[in-house]
């Protein structure tokens, strides 16, 4: 992504250099040859400036939110890897650390999924993509507030599909913020 950003860097730095020479080009000498094919190209330069100066901040804030997301995403994913592990290691705890993990899991779910009705999303299949496995991982946490906190076993799998969606949500994501990137 860096790339990106200095090859946009350049573009507006050879730009400016263009109008610079634009600028003190002598446009009011009757023998210039070509004069009307100069004030074309002056006039597209000026129209790519405005676009990319009117283009970027909206990119900016897309890219900006988008990544703000996928952290999102990443740290839930990452919560319920944790109390899969956890339960995993010492299930004695997972009476105690249940109901914990649940509730952590809650308040995630209900920042990633607002975030996601909150970005742009080119693609409606992606959209529909992400909103399933948002609905399905409200429906596991939902879930696994019910189960008996003894199940290990059940504990390990909702937790692991927990992390399952949210990985899964982080590569939709990821594909979203690529397509952007390349198509802005």
């Amino acid at each position: 992504m860096a790339g990106e950003f200095e090859l946009l860097k350049d573009i507006v730095t050879a730009i400016k250099s263009i109008k610079d020479i634009f600028n003190n080009f002598p446009f009011s000498n009757p023998l210039l040859p070509q004069k009307d094919k100069l004030i074309e190209l002056r006039n597209k330069v000026d129209s790519l400036e405005e676009k990319i100066n009117n283009s970027f901040p909206k990119l900016s804030h897309l890219v900006w939110s988008y990544s703000a997301i996928i952290s999102e995403v990443k740290v839930a994913r990452s919560i319920s890897d944790k109390a899969r592990q956890l339960i995993m290691n010492d299930p004695a705890l997972s009476p105690n650390y249940t109901a914990i993990f649940a509730n952590k899991l809650e308040d995630d779910y209900g920042r990633v999924d607002y975030g996601i009705t909150q970005i742009s999303l080119p693609d409606i299949a992606e959209r529909g993509a992400l909103t399933e496995k948002s609905r399905m991982i409200r429906d596991l946490i939902n879930h696994l507030k019910t189960v008996k906190r003894d199940d290990i076993d059940a504990l390990q799998r909702i937790f692991n599909d927990i992390a399952t969606h949210y990985s899964d949500m982080e590569a939709i994501l990821g594909k979203l913020l690529q397509k952007l990137l390349y198509l802005q």
